[in-house]
């Protein structure tokens, strides 16, 4: 049975003219709305709000309303679509819920987040939150070389050129040269130690122990 689909079209609209949903179950806090502005002021809008035509002729959001508030006089990307109010109703639902089902691959998810630059702190708070919510990122810290904390955000970790390889495979950054690999672990160590593991100097362990993914 093939797919409808049900988006009519791709529009650009000042926030303030459309119509939040009276619906709307998800809560905002003020973290998640200065994160929120922290990667738009960095990035910019790389997605659209959702809406559909309300019987009385305004489009009305069923996802995207933290975006919307933020800034009446913003224009924001908008898809318009064809459902119905009890569609609409029914996708606010089970868009979250559905994106939570996804599994984290702890490997891939490390290596993003070592990756990543940012200079906004609430950007930061939610990579570090992220990695303290994977276990599996916190345990593959045991076999990296010692952990050093000089300052509340700033780790130095001592390798040598044994070390290298192994550090790289860990990292997924094997494509990167030998000379960016000290950003690219303090990078990840700052996520490990974010999460809540022991933070004192310990002893580099010989052998991985990893719990499988399901």
């Amino acid at each position: 049975m093939p797919i409808s689909d049900r988006i009519l079209e791709l529009r650009r609209v000042r926030a303030g003219d459309l119509a939040p949903s009276a619906d709307n179950w998800r809560e905002h806090p003020e973290s998640q709305r200065k994160a929120l502005q922290g990667i738009l002021a960095e990035v910019g809008y790389t997605d659209a709000v959702l809406t559909y035509t309300a019987p009385d002729g305004r489009l009305t959001l069923f996802d995207g309303h933290l975006r919307q508030s933020l800034d009446p006089e913003q224009v924001i990307p908008v898809l318009v679509t064809d459902l119905s109010e009890a569609e609409a109703r029914k996708m606010m639902a089970v868009l979250d819920p559905l994106a939570c089902m996804a599994e984290a691959n702890a490997e891939k998810l490390a290596a993003l987040i070592a990756e990543i630059e940012t200079e906004s702190a609430d950007v930061r708070a939610i990579l570090e939150a992220l990695a303290a919510e994977n276990p599996e990122i916190r345990a593959d810290a045991s076999d990296l070389p010692d952990i050093l904390e000089t300052t509340r955000h700033t780790v130095v970790v001592p390798y040598d050129d044994t070390d290298v390889p192994a550090l790289k495979t860990f990292l997924g950054v094997d494509s990167l040269p030998d000379s960016a690999l000290g950003k690219a672990i303090n990078e990840r160590i700052k996520a490990i130690a974010a999460g809540g593991e022991d933070r004192k100097p310990r002893r580099k362990k010989t052998t991985r122990q990893k719990a499988p993914l399901g």
